[in-house]
């Protein structure tokens, strides 16, 4: 994959972090895709919420429904999910929606993105075997002006336990040397089991459909946030 930036790269950075001392690390909610999900996020103080805004996914949110729920929901900043979506349809949505952070899956010409973004999130889905030299390499064109590397092992269909002891070396350094957050399968064993051996800045948990209008259920994902510090 061939990676570019502009020859005067627009310095955007991660800011205003709110991790407390109770917290072992950041949380990211990606792919919000209803109020009670958000609002349970919302109250797990989380620090980012993606939306969807891949017009080329069919989950993707509405730009008005998105704007609902950013009026309903407060605390976490908003991320517009963009994926792959031209610099134009970026700016619309970010103009239109005020958001600051945007997520993508490829390199962007970031001097044509509108003035509003402040931070800009990556999203990579791992290659097997996790080899730190290659990862390195991989990002060495975009760094400079990304906030937050996004690994999602879960996309590629990779659990924690499926990693060895060199990868996990590789990661915990990756994420020693970048702001990473990390999505795997967390359960409520694993969940601290990665946080303390790799040190990410922070984890991510996707949102679900709902079981009805309003109701949803969270026996899974309690155990994992309370293990790690959050208060309800």
């Amino acid at each position: 994959m061939q990676l570019f930036q502009t020859e005067k790269p627009r310095k955007l950075t991660a800011y205003g972090l709110k991790l407390t001392a109770i917290m072992k690390t950041l949380l990211k909610a990606a792919s919000i895709s209803n109020l009670t999900d958000g609002r349970y996020f919302a109250a797990a103080n989380a620090e980012w919420m993606g939306f969807v805004l891949d017009e080329s996914r069919e989950d993707a949110l509405s730009i008005q429904l998105a704007m609902e729920f950013m009026g309903w929901l407060s605390g976490p900043r908003y991320i517009g999910e963009f994926g792959k979506s031209t610099i134009g349809f970026i700016n619309d949505a970010v103009n239109t929606l005020g958001l600051d952070s945007i997520e993508v899956t490829q390199p962007i010409e970031v001097a044509g993105l509108s003035e509003k973004v402040q931070s800009i999130l990556y999203r990579i889905v791992p290659e097997k075997p996790f080899v730190l030299i290659q990862m390195q390499e991989q990002i060495s064109s975009i760094k400079e002006y990304v906030a937050q590397f996004v690994l999602d092992f879960s996309a590629a269909n990779r659990a924690w336990s499926d990693l060895s002891d060199d990868e996990k070396s590789d990661l915990k350094s990756f994420c020693a040397d970048h702001p990473v957050l990390l999505n795997f399968a967390f359960d409520k064993d694993n969940g601290v089991e990665i946080v303390d051996a790799i040190s990410p800045l922070g984890i991510e948990f996707r949102g679900s459909e709902e079981i009805s209008t309003g109701m949803q259920l969270y026996t899974a994902l309690d155990p994992i946030l309370e293990a790690l510090g959050w208060e309800f």
